[in-house]
């Protein structure tokens, strides 16, 4: 069952952030538009989905802020924002936008728009931040333990949806590259955002994204809040 959630200043929904990703003209200081070949249309960025895990630090997707191979790194760079508990139809953010500082990542090969399982261990990104944005929203802790399978819940943006969605899905653990597939994925927009059990949702906090006819997500382990 996928539901659209309007509690989104409370938590745990508040640490649930959109990640807006800009492309911005070196020279100019400005944002670009410029030809997407893999979408064939213009485009000024994209966006997904993260959640906030420590004072200073978001998991998203290593895709959504790694450059696309197409796009020329000597003229333009990349500004990643993130802003917790938003709407994205019409976009609103009633807690604020914060700018990332930096991001630790290792890049992932994409092709047609997916990765394979073996890229998809490694498709997550710790987004910096300057402000303690923690501090204020609170944060999902992530789970240390190795589960079989289970049900959870997959939050996030999907370009689908009509804001911030949750999905139950089944979820299964793949041995040989430390993921958690799962069955209906919210879909594209989605990547970045928490899979989560009540009532903390914290326990199996992934970076999920998205593969051809299913999501994986990669846990990995953080400091943790009450």
């Amino acid at each position: 069952m996928i539901e659209e959630i309007n509690s989104r200043t409370s938590f745990p929904w508040n640490a649930v952030v959109y990640v807006s990703v800009t492309y911005i003209d070196r020279l100019t200081g400005k944002p670009a538009s410029m030809f997407d070949p893999d979408l064939g249309r213009t485009v000024s960025g994209t966006h997904a989905s993260g959640v906030v895990v420590g004072r200073i630090d978001v998991i998203t997707a290593v895709h959504v802020v790694m450059a696309p191979a197409w796009l020329d790194q000597s003229r333009y760079s990349i500004k990643v924002e993130v802003s917790p508990g938003a709407d994205s139809s019409p976009f609103s953010a009633p807690l604020g936008s914060y700018a990332a500082a930096s991001w630790n990542s290792q890049d992932v090969v994409v092709n047609g728009g997916f990765i394979t399982s073996e890229q998809n261990q490694r498709d997550f990104a710790l987004l910096n931040f300057t402000e303690p944005l923690g501090d204020k929203l609170g944060w999902m802790r992530l789970d240390s333990a190795s589960r079989f399978s289970g049900t959870a819940n997959e939050t996030g943006y999907p370009g689908s949806g009509t804001g911030m969605m949750n999905a139950t899905v089944a979820y299964t653990n793949d041995w040989r590259y430390y993921l958690y597939h799962t069955t209906e994925p919210l879909g594209s927009g989605a990547s970045g955002g928490p899979l989560g059990t009540p009532p903390t949702r914290a326990h199996l906090c992934s970076a999920c994204s998205l593969r051809k006819g299913r999501a994986s997500a990669t846990t990995r382990r953080s400091p943790s809040r009450g």
